[in-house]
């Protein structure tokens, strides 16, 4: 397994550095007891790049002499799949006294933890996608099915593009945003020329002030579901955009995720459940 690394470094040319960054892998494997030599080692870190050329003056005044170090770790299997290793490499690194900046970039665990995140949140935007077309399909002003929302707040930008949505079999929900679901059964404030229009199909104050403050969607379970999304939406959204542009998602977002995840695969199968044709005899 190979992971592509770039660090700042004090040191004055790129062997000082390169033995630098062997001295920290030859600790993460003393560390860990494994038993592999010197010799070893040092080919596992492929330098790659190097840049010798740059002064830059901290918020002290301080002069800093920074060279960059772009490398390689090529770990053998089973090495590679070995978390506290790798862990214990960068810690390492972040400790000896010339480093001042480590990065890490390709690296073949982090893209595999992401496919698999990208596959869950896959088949649950999926699953939501269905449940909310159930919905908004028998809603009382979505004549259209491909203006389903427009009695929303939330737009989308293929609001409109009928064949586009047609082509590809899709609807408006495709084009939501995990963070655009808890805005969800929300009016915009009507315009004047249609507050005029309420006004005078009004029987009375009652029928007034119940058609302005209607919602999309109004019957139950319904109003369960979206009323959910508020609160579970933004854990799959922090997770989706890690995945969307390859970031090692924190802990606490790893957690946030998970709980939301299971929550809300309960309810839309609690809510589907109820929809599901029940086979005859």
């Amino acid at each position: 397994m190979t992971i592509e690394f770039v660090i700042a470094h004090a040191g004055n040319d790129s062997a000082v550095s390169c033995a630098a960054v062997r001295e920290a892998l030859i600790q993460a494997f003393d560390t860990e007891g494994l038993d592999n030599t010197t010799a070893e080692i040092h080919y596992m870190i492929a330098p790659k790049y190097w840049r010798d050329e740059a002064d830059i003056t901290d918020k002290e005044g301080n002069i800093i002499h920074r060279c960059v170090l772009g490398f390689s770790l090529e770990l053998p299997d089973p090495l590679g799949a070995s978390s506290d290793l790798i862990d214990g490499f960068i810690d390492n690194l972040r400790a000896e006294p010339l480093t001042a900046h480590v990065v890490r970039f390709e690296d073949p665990s982090l893209f595999t933890q992401l496919q698999n995140w990208s596959q869950e949140i896959f088949e649950l935007e999926m699953r939501l996608r269905r449940a909310l077309t159930m919905i908004y399909l028998v809603a009382p002003f979505a004549s259209e099915p491909y203006d389903l929302l427009n009695e929303e707040t939330v737009k989308t930008q293929i609001t409109g593009q009928k064949e586009q949505m047609k082509s590809a079999v899709e609807n408006e929900f495709f084009h939501l945003l995990f963070s655009s679901y808890p805005s969800l059964n929300v009016r915009p404030e009507p315009k004047i020329e249609k507050l005029i229009k309420s006004i005078k199909l009004a029987t009375d104050f009652t029928a007034l002030q119940n058609e302005l403050l209607r919602t999309p969607v109004e019957k139950d379970p319904d109003l369960g579901l979206l009323a959910n999304l508020k609160q579970y939406s933004k854990p799959v959204e922090d997770m989706r955009n890690c995945v969307a542009h390859y970031r090692r998602p924190s802990r606490k977002i790893i957690e946030a995720y998970d709980n939301a995840k299971s929550q809300l695969s309960t309810i839309l199968t609690a809510f589907l459940v109820q929809l599901r044709i029940v086979d005859e005899e």
